[in-house]
């Protein structure tokens, strides 16, 4: 199911954070990429895995101002996860949507993913957390490899490690309701689509990529991973997000 219906009170908190959401305003009837450009023969194959890993390496550390929480010393790793179906077509993102019984960041939008133990890699972090969070298997997923860090503030670093599961099957997930309410794919056809791209405007002064699909809206750390994640997996011939977060500048009030 699609439907998780939030209260108003985690709408608020959720829109209190930021001054403006907006779309691109992008024509969507200038959006001539063919469907069948999104097929796993294109996004697959081995030269775009290299040439999208090896952007993935060379995308520079992203660092937001930190605030000196002790949360900010640790590191994590989230799994982007690229899904096929029974027929190895219709490439897609995994995400979840956070219980909403978690204390931080209840009812958002995530990729799998958490705190890395002392006696684990960023690899190792993200499959168990997979696998506690949706009951995924480590051997049902081919990594591809790890990405840059990102660190953002009041939070853990956070390292992305990038894989694929093929032949994905909803009913193979076994979701810890104490950590997860839902968890679904997203095609990249419709990741893409100029209706689907926006932008937060925080308060503070800077700005992230939103995408949303349907019900779902995919913003803040995801979003921002979503986006370099895309920039760096999409062909050059299908990548139309490149450039598209725009800046407004804070409103002030007399």
């Amino acid at each position: 199911m699609w439907c998780i219906i939030m209260s108003r009170y985690q709408q608020l908190q959720i829109n209190s954070c930021c001054s403006l959401h907006r779309l691109y305003g992008a024509n969507t009837n200038s959006f001539t990429v063919e469907r069948k450009s999104f097929t796993s023969e294109v996004l697959l194959n081995e030269n775009n895995r290299q040439r999208c890993m090896n952007a993935m390496k060379q995308t520079p550390p992203v660092a937001i101002k930190r605030r000196g929480t002790n949360m900010e010393n640790a590191f994590a790793s989230v799994l982007i996860a690229i899904c096929t179906n029974e027929q190895l077509q219709n490439p897609s993102l995994l995400y979840t949507r956070r219980s909403r019984m978690l204390s931080r960041h209840m009812s958002q939008i995530s990729f799998p993913g958490g705190i890395k133990e002392e006696n684990e890699d960023f690899i190792q972090c993200a499959l168990r957390e997979t696998e506690e969070e949706i009951g995924l298997k480590s051997n049902r997923i081919d990594i591809w490899g790890t990405g840059s860090l990102l660190t953002p503030p009041h939070t853990a670093a956070i390292m992305p490690v990038v894989g694929v599961i093929n032949h994905f099957r909803a009913n193979e997930l076994k979701l810890n309701e104490a950590e997860v309410d839902e968890c679904f794919t997203i095609t990249f056809e419709d990741l893409c689509h100029p209706s689907a791209l926006g932008y937060t405007q925080f308060k503070s002064g800077y700005s992230t990529p939103v995408f949303r699909v349907g019900n779902k809206r995919i913003w803040g750390i995801t979003g921002f991973l979503t986006n370099i994640f895309l920039n760096c997996f999409l062909p050059p011939h299908l990548n139309q997000l490149k450039d598209r977060v725009k800046f407004i500048k804070p409103i002030r009030y007399s």
